[in-house]
């Protein structure tokens, strides 16, 4: 474990952005600023549930196959825009500014 711990791990820029984003929504929320090392901790915390940990976990490092993860695949870079709003796609903009049909009864079964 201790060799594992010494190598280095490479850096995506997007998860140092949404470690930003996330710091900044629980500062502006509850006034206090986490560490990274604090927000790693929580989304690994045993109360939450094992879909619950791995979803934030991939929120944070951006690995949903969505927006910029089809740019590069040839025929296939449609799939990356929002068919409704012709923008580029984002789990973001899926999750809180899209109007497409539907995503206003999707926000109100889960409440």
């Amino acid at each position: 474990q201790i060799i594992r711990g010494l190598r280095s791990k490479p850096h995506r820029e997007s998860t140092f952005i949404n470690l930003d984003r996330t710091r900044c929504a629980i500062q502006e929320i509850s006034g206090y600023t986490p560490t990274d090392a604090t927000i790693w901790r929580s989304i690994r915390s045993n109360n939450l549930q094992r879909l619950t940990r791995e979803f934030l976990w991939k929120c944070i490092h951006n690995t949903f196959r969505v927006g910029n993860f089809w740019s590069h695949i040839d025929h296939l870079e449609i799939i990356g825009r929002c068919h409704g709003c012709q923008v580029p796609e984002s789990l973001e903009h899926i999750a809180l500014e899209c109007d497409v049909h539907g995503q206003s009864t999707v926000w109100q079964l889960t409440r």
